[in-house]
């Protein structure tokens, strides 16, 4: 019975939903999802998109809300002008009544407010459609900010969840683009985003990790959490009323430099970027605050972004390659990070020669990040490369810093400030430690694979065996066979010599930072290196000698 009726709540908030839709002028993406049935002919029109998909979003309530800001960072899936409307989109909402935020956080701590707090101020300072934000005071005196999340809010994101799964499900079995672009994937991938907003022991945790990553650093600050007033429902962290990142009139009169402190910004992104691999991806005013001795206070980290260090090691190359004008490099990169069906690779590298030509003239420190993640992820959305949302998400976040950077001082840009910060994290990531880290890193990942090797080429022979009689129909030509058998035999020994060269080079360099890392005497023995470069020379001639052999022709 629970079910049924979970069932027909469905049906009626997707009633509601196309009525919304409708009432925009949305139907049109009503018909492209399949749903026809719940739109009259006379209103399968399109209108301005970007504005009237907005204002929908913003009808519908929180997750649509959430799932509008989501997509306003996919430059790579939407065209500029919906894009240019999205980022737009306000969460704002009703404050939450006092009795309510008393019930939560007495349910959530399991004590009365007047216990937990020395003060609570009733009117929040902020109110958004999945939570709102109150100050208070600890006993201890301790000025704090209090996140509480809305009464019955989750309840009501999982029912918009499965409908949105649901439907993501339909149009990916009926469109082509909706297969193309795996729009249930896309859909989970926010089911995960916005189930971790939330969560607020999730935001306290990276909160946590931000101010590790800053521990020591005078230029930056970072909210402590109060663990034991936090909860999956209600946040409590460390407050101070610094002056409005973008208030110049009040940080002038504090006896703030704009310059400095824009330089201090640009400063900790970079760090947070290239160094940390974690990032603050809505470093918008209302986020930022600048404390006495223009220190950068940053709050609110409900919007993070993940680089992995194979993420890290593609942007920087990419960069790199776009100053030096390497097109092919470019073009590796891309398809590295992202994900493509049918490319036309031929006309992508067209492209990508154009958009190098746009840079190649400017000195490697005159590349601007920001351009050139803007323009690589038009370019993806025009060739319909999917990149990681990560990626997305950092060029939101770069936009968001190149506005910040241009109120407070309109003649610089981004990339001026960032260059020294950008070399230095270069340099770091260049020294023998970093290196013989990744090396280590990529060593592991080798070995993982040699490991599983076995298993898997006996899975493979068993479906071969298996379908044996389907394999002989649909393989007839022995050439053919005798074809995939010299490639896989050359392909074998390839990657055998790859994974020996890598070892090598990891214990050249491990060779170069033996005194700092104390490393085994026998490990950087000549002997042992000796042998090592043998392995690495044997396996490399018979990888010539295979290619040699199997470019010969065969007699018929």
């Amino acid at each position: 019975m629970m079910k049924v009726a979970t069932r027909r709540a469905q049906l009626a908030r997707l009633r509601e939903i196309s009525q919304v839709m409708l009432r925009h002028g949305l139907g049109f993406l009503l018909v492209e999802a399949g749903l026809s049935h719940l739109v009259p002919r006379a209103r399968r029109r399109s209108a301005t998109r970007g504005y009237h998909l907005r204002a929908a979003l913003e009808e519908l309530g929180p997750t649509f809300i959430n799932l509008g800001q989501a997509l306003s960072t996919r430059r790579d899936l939407l065209p500029a002008d919906v894009i240019r409307d999205l980022e737009a989109l306000q969460d704002q909402a009703p404050p939450m009544p006092f009795s309510r935020v008393r019930e939560v956080i007495e349910g959530e701590l399991g004590r009365p407010l007047e216990e937990l707090f020395a003060s609570f101020t009733p009117e929040p300072l902020a109110a958004a459609s999945i939570g709102q934000v109150h100050l208070a005071v600890t006993r201890e005196g301790r000025p704090v900010a209090v996140k509480v999340q809305r009464w019955g809010i989750e309840e009501r994101v999982e029912a918009d969840l499965a409908i949105l799964e649901e439907t993501a499900a339909l149009i990916e079995a009926r469109t082509a683009w909706g297969k193309h672009y795996g729009l249930r994937d896309l859909v989970r991938e926010f089911a995960r985003t916005i189930r971790g907003e939330l969560d607020y022991r999730a935001e306290a945790e990276r909160c946590t990790r931000f101010g590790q990553n800053f521990a020591g650093d005078p230029d930056v600050r970072i909210p402590a959490v109060l663990p034991e007033l936090t909860t999956s429902r209600v946040l409590t962290l460390e407050y101070e009323s610094g002056i409005k990142i973008s208030d110049l009139d009040a940080l002038r009169s504090a006896g703030y430099r704009p310059e400095e402190v824009t330089r201090k910004l640009v400063r900790a992104m970079m760090r947070q970027i290239f160094a940390h691999g974690l990032f603050h991806a809505d470093p918008h005013p209302g986020n930022l605050a600048v404390l006495p001795g223009e220190v950068i206070f940053f709050m609110d980290f409900g919007q993070v972004g993940h680089l992995t260090p194979h993420q890290q090691d593609l942007l920087q190359e990419g960069l790199t390659a776009l100053a030096q004008g390497d097109v092919d490099t470019m073009v590796q990169v891309a398809l590295d990070l992202g994900t493509a069906g049918d490319l036309d690779q031929q006309a992508f590298s067209a492209r990508v020669a154009q958009l190098v030509e746009k840079y190649v003239s400017r000195p490697m420190g005159g590349v601007d990040p920001v351009d050139a993640v803007r323009d690589a992820l038009d370019l993806a959305r025009e060739f319909r490369v999917r990149v990681p949302a990560s990626f997305a998400l950092l060029g939101k976040c770069l936009g968001t810093l190149e506005a910040v950077v241009t109120t407070l001082d309109p003649g610089i840009s981004v990339m001026d400030i960032a260059r020294p910060t950008a070399q230095e994290i270069l340099r770091r990531r260049a020294s023998p430690r970093a290196v013989l880290r990744r090396a280590r890193r990529d060593l592991g990942t080798w070995w993982s694979m040699f490991r599983r090797l076995p298993r898997r080429l006996d899975r493979v022979v068993s479906k071969l065996d298996r379908d044996s009689l389907r394999i002989r129909f649909t393989l007839e030509d022995q050439e053919v066979l005798r074809r995939v058998e010299r490639l896989a035999t050359r392909l074998s020994l390839a990657i055998l010599f790859l994974g020996a060269a890598v070892m090598v080079t990891g214990l050249v360099v491990a060779g170069a930072a033996a005194g700092a890392l104390h490393l085994p005497a026998w490990l950087l023995s000549p002997a042992f290196l000796a042998g090592a470069g043998a392995v690495v020379a044997l396996l490399g001639l018979a990888v010539l000698i295979s290619a040699l052999l199997g470019s010969r022709p065969r007699p018929r």
